[in-house]
């Protein structure tokens, strides 16, 4: 989770243009650490914008659609009508980005649908540093059977299309009491829901994703000890959530309860070694239900507002893992970020979190709150399942911009394992593995050009389906043809999953198809 410099819009956290894809303590002590409002998240007032827009492109697809009868390959027209609202007065803040996609089949008129793209924020500040309330909206679609590099082409079937949509408002209290230390309160209520066609495992017949839906309050207390001789100081945190969802998360619930002692070595880095207890319950077949101590041990360093480590290892969610969150400026020009977690989830749970704790910066991505560093909420290369799982995720990405150029690179990792499936369904694990890297070069004042190019790997726990590869590479072009009309181009080709438990010699698996597509496009803005 990093602080990272401003990024090209055609960077998008790695997707191509076309693609479907708090600081502790106080200043009066060794544990403040100076935080600044991140780039593209906050900053100086700047008013209300208000920026509707209109896109039309079409699209030649060849290869991929794997339908009998008919030729493989389509035109594909996308009407993009889009809303970007920008507000910075200081006491508010919105970013808001809004673009569906009317995609209309020229061959297939069976598969027109309505692309959802909605990522947004609106954080009003009742009083500086104290009461805030922040609001989250995020929609987007994903292949249900998964399958697909995280840059691929836009084009799934109706029958491996999940919608993903998800919404939280809360207020967060804070405040520091001279002689007796800060306390922090938070709520936070969230409905997060994922909508499709049901998908079943061919050889049990039991469904693997059935529309499923989650309310959740969250409740959060923190109490910070003044410091203890300087060096030391004491935090004291407890949480609580209640989901009222479909499966494994009906009637479940989360609380945690932690106290962790902090030593400042040095000024904003520390050593922290903490423990507590947890109260973990979860439906579905077998019930899992966790009463456990829980304890953690590591090392933050904070040496200035863009830099920033946190390495811990800890028991929590009923067993060990290793905790990471890093940004390291490796230059003036370069940002390191990496990221290790484990944690116990759903798919859906894990998409609700993510969004609740998530902003939203000026080019519509995903950004941690403190240092900005782009957040994937939903991963292509994996199936969207129901079951209770073990998630275990890696990322690690550099950022390096110069004056008319971006380079983007980001390698990720996941794997699932699942804990525990509702009563009649069933559910596999998956790992997936990628690299990516995306150029953008900004040729004229009028034109730029991009490079995407992708490879990962995927297992499926399915009988025998073996490593499969999923790649993609294109390049895309982008022209003013005046301050409110853009043009575009993009020539892509890959491989994408066409669907799981297709029999092939080695038996049940993830079935592939080679997909080339061009395209074009203009957008229209109005001011």
């Amino acid at each position: 989770m990093s602080d990272v410099l401003p990024q090209s819009p055609l960077v998008g956290g790695g997707a191509p243009v076309f693609g479907n894809a708090v600081r502790l303590g106080q200043a009066a002590n060794l544990f403040q650490t100076g935080a600044i409002p991140p780039s593209g998240v906050a900053g100086p007032a700047q008013g209300l914008a208000i920026v509707p827009s209109i896109g039309i492109s079409e699209e030649f697809a060849a290869g991929g659609f794997n339908d009998p009868g008919v030729p493989d390959n389509d035109f594909i027209t996308s009407v993009r009508p889009a809303l970007r609202v920008e507000d910075d007065t200081g006491a508010t803040r919105v970013s808001l980005n809004y673009a569906p996609s009317a995609l209309i089949y020229a061959r297939r008129g069976y598969e027109d649908y309505v692309a959802q793209d909605l990522n947004g924020d609106a954080v009003l500040v009742l009083q500086p540093k104290v009461l805030t309330v922040t609001a989250r909206a995020y929609v987007s679609n994903q292949p249900t059977r998964g399958g697909y590099p995280a840059g691929g082409s836009s084009v799934l079937a109706s029958n491996n299309r999940t919608t993903t949509e998800s919404f939280s408002l809360g207020p967060t209290f804070q405040k520091r009491i001279i002689g007796i230390g800060t306390i922090g309160l938070s709520y936070v209520a969230g409905y997060s829901r994922q909508s499709g066609e049901a998908a079943f495992l061919p050889q049990t017949g039991q469904p693997y994703f059935v529309p499923s839906s989650v309310f959740q309050q969250s409740e959060n207390a923190s109490y910070t000890s003044p410091p203890i001789d300087e060096r030391f100081d004491d935090v004291v945190e407890l949480s609580a959530t209640q989901d009222s969802g479909t499966g494994v998360l009906s009637g479940a619930h989360q609380l945690y309860a932690n106290d962790t002692i902090r030593y400042a070595f040095a000024a904003h880095s520390f050593f922290a070694v903490g423990g507590g207890y947890e109260s973990i319950s979860y439906g579905g077949v077998p019930p899992t239900q966790i009463r456990d101590a829980t304890w953690n041990v590591g090392i933050h360093l904070h040496p200035e507002p863009r830099t920033e480590l946190i390495a811990e290892y800890r028991h929590r969610d009923g067993f060990n893992s290793p905790y990471l969150r890093a940004t390291v400026p490796l230059s003036k020009r370069t940002v390191l970020s990496a990221s290790y977690s484990e944690t116990l989830s759903t798919p859906l749970l894990s998409v609700s979190n993510g969004v609740a704790n998530t902003l939203v910066n000026g080019f519509g991505q995903a950004v941690t709150p403190v240092t900005a560093a782009p957040v994937q909420l939903t991963n292509q290369a994996l199936s969207v399942q129901d079951a209770l799982m073990r998630d275990r995720e890696f990322s690690m990405s550099t950022t390096t911009t110069w004056t008319r150029d971006t380079l983007f690179l980001d390698l990720r990792w996941s794997q699932r394992t699942p804990v525990a499936v509702a009563a009649g369904q069933s559910s596999f694990s998956e790992t997936a593995s990628y690299a990516s890297a995306t150029f953008t070069r900004s040729l004229s004042p009028r034109l730029a050009a991009s490079a995407y190019l992708e490879y990962g790997l995927t297992r499926s726990g399915v009988l025998n389906s073996g490593v499969q590869p999923i790649y993609v590479a294109s390049v895309s072009a982008s022209y003013k043809f005046s301050p409110l009309m853009t043009g575009n181009m993009q020539l892509a080709g890959g491989n994408q999953g066409i669907g799981l438990g297709a029999v092939t010699a080695a038996g049940y698996g993830q079935q592939y198809g080679l997909q080339a597509a061009i395209t074009v496009g203009v957008e229209r803005t109005f001011q």
